[in-house]
């Protein structure tokens, strides 16, 4: 709302006075221009919730949902480690795990260089994707969106495992002449413990020969960490990881910014409040730090991971969230 843009841009023009006076180096009015650049761009294809109002008329009310100004500016300063994933960088993420990752895992042992220049390379490689089950862990993720874009045709219908281990077995083929192996892939990969429980039963109803490869799009760094360690054999490759540096983690580390201190304090100030149950249909996070503990400031343009800080994402009865989160009854790979 254009009102809501007036208000915004008078309030952070007196902040950036006032801490001009008081020796606060954040540059308030860049971060607005900034924030308001990628609203206007990409922040509007955010999928969930997009009657409760545009990007600036939510970041009006978020704010607004503290009455401290000191706090309001803590608030307001977290923008700068917003980290969004657009619709764009999705399907650029989608081509990337099949042509850097997939490919080369399924065929550099078959094709030298003058193969790969050849008219046929790409209908070969598919050839040798159809044998080979593709699943995902969970449904969010696309196989019809990684299909498209990536001008596969013809290959067996893709399925999701789930996050049941049970149900995951299921849905393991077994090694034979017409089946090589299995490429899991995911779309955002937490903490990565329920995709490494999921893994895990891959591995124990696959054969010894069975090839398998994870690919998640995006991965937190803490969950990179553990599934490394613990999904051998399986192949672990993520197209991007998200360092910890992005977010606020519950616990200080070493070396962190002073602004990061006093986030973390402003998180847990107001956890109670932005964990408190809306109504007898919400499934509230229990840490006010996200899924984890992970501190995550990720925001994917179809919905906000639970691994994000819940003051970002979660509507409670005196809370607005900025990218309200619609909630699965499991979910925090």
């Amino acid at each position: 709302m254009p009102n809501s843009k007036f208000k915004l841009r008078a309030l952070i023009n007196r902040w950036e006075q006032q801490g001009r006076n008081h020796h606060d180096k954040f540059d308030y009015r860049g971060t607005l221009d900034e924030v308001s650049f990628h609203a206007d761009l990409r922040y509007h294809e955010y999928a969930q919730f997009s009657a409760e109002g545009d990007f600036h008329a939510r970041l009006w009310q978020w704010i607004g949902n503290l009455a401290d100004e000191a706090q309001q500016r803590l608030l307001f300063q977290l923008l700068s480690k917003l980290l969004f994933i657009d619709r764009a960088q999705l399907r650029s993420l989608y081509k990337d795990a099949y042509r850097r990752i997939v490919t080369p895992w399924l065929c550099d042992d078959l094709f030298g260089p003058s193969a790969q220049l050849a008219a046929d390379y790409a209908s070969r490689v598919r050839d040798q994707l159809r044998r080979f089950a593709l699943r995902s862990i969970t449904p969010s993720f696309d196989f019809n969106e990684f299909l498209h874009v990536n001008d596969l045709i013809g290959l067996p219908k893709p399925i999701a495992l789930g996050e049941d281990p049970i149900r995951a077995r299921a849905q393991i083929p077994q090694v034979n002449s017409r089946t090589s192996g299995i490429v899991v892939l995911e779309d955002f990969v937490g903490t990565g413990h329920q995709a490494a429980t999921v893994l895990k039963e891959v591995i124990a109803a696959a054969k010894q020969n069975c090839r398998m490869l994870f690919v998640p799009l995006v991965v937190l760094e803490d969950g990179a960490d553990l599934i490394a360690r613990e999904i051998a054999p399986v192949v672990f490759r993520p197209a991007l990881v998200i360092p910890r540096s992005v977010g606020i983690p519950s616990s200080p580390e070493d070396g962190e910014p002073a602004d990061v201190k006093a986030m973390r304090s402003l998180i847990n100030v107001t956890g109670a409040r932005v964990l408190e149950r809306l109504s007898d249909e919400d499934d509230p996070p229990t840490n006010p730090f996200g899924y984890g503990g992970q501190g995550a400031m990720v925001v994917t343009s179809h919905n906000t991971p639970n691994n994000t800080l819940p003051l970002v994402h979660h509507r409670a009865p005196g809370w607005t969230p900025l990218f309200r989160r619609l909630h699965h009854s499991k979910d925090g790979l």
